[in-house]
């Protein structure tokens, strides 16, 4: 029975009920009324039977094509618990959705414990962007609370952080933008302020984001001069320059 349900894709209560009348009306079949029946009744009987499996079949690969129209949400809210003649896997089945996936239920970050954690790992990172996982883990040993670094990976996955470090491919640029020659190429800086260079990148103070930009003399590693400047103001906003004891002002 198992293998005729898999091969014409009937579900086995079904197929069960249709033996249990089978079983039922046998003696009707086999008994002195058998002879009622004639071979040509009994095989128009089969034709019939093989045309509504084949008409199952069909149906049920119409359905599973108009799933994929459906978001996976929609289509989880097709399976009915309740019903007593498919049963939830054969649902998943037809639905097309995963079965472990309709029961699984997401996890929340609303436990104070959690927050705490998170509030922990956000100050970590912060401090030290170069921290992975592991070194966070630890620093939050160190701190008095038990995690795991598995723990610790997926609240960072959650929070959308990770560690700063070089990736692969990083300097390929589009081939359509215009490309400037680099002139300080075959340059050797012998003096001070024969060449400056410069750099931003932003750090947080007292619970605020400031950019940071700075030049320096590339002879000396002089910081020339810098300025910083609380992000939330944007350009519009109140810098304090600091100039170098050079008094160089960029």
């Amino acid at each position: 029975m198992a293998a005729l349900c898999s091969k014409y894709e009937v579900h086995p209560t079904q197929a069960g009920l249709w033996k249990q009348r089978l079983l039922k009306g046998a003696h009707e079949l086999f008994g002195e009324k058998s002879s009622v029946r004639t071979i040509e009744e009994q095989q128009k009987l089969i034709e019939e039977l093989y045309g509504q499996i084949g008409k199952l079949t069909h149906e049920v690969t119409w359905l599973k094509k108009g799933c994929d129209e459906h978001s996976l949400s929609v289509r989880r809210g097709w399976i009915d618990a309740k019903d007593p003649h498919l049963s939830i896997a054969r649902q998943c089945e037809l639905a097309g959705v995963s079965h472990s996936g309709w029961y699984y239920e997401p996890m929340t970050h609303n436990t104070k414990d959690e927050l705490e954690v998170m509030q922990q790992i956000d100050e970590i990172f912060t401090a030290c962007p170069m921290y992975g996982s592991p070194r966070i883990t630890a620093e939050l040993k160190r701190r008095g609370l038990v995690v795991n670094h598995k723990r610790v990976e997926r609240l960072m996955r959650d929070m959308g952080i990770e560690a700063l470090y070089p990736k692969l491919k990083t300097s390929i640029g589009n081939v359509q933008d215009k490309r400037f020659p680099y002139l300080l190429k075959g340059l050797t800086v012998s003096y001070p302020n024969h060449v400056w260079g410069t750099d931003f990148t932003f750090i947080r103070i007292g619970g605020r984001w400031h950019y940071l930009i700075a030049y320096l003399d590339w002879f000396s590693r002089y910081v020339v001069v810098w300025d910083l400047c609380e992000a939330a103001t944007g350009r519009g906003g109140r810098c304090d320059t600091k100039q170098s004891a050079s008094g160089c002002n960029a």
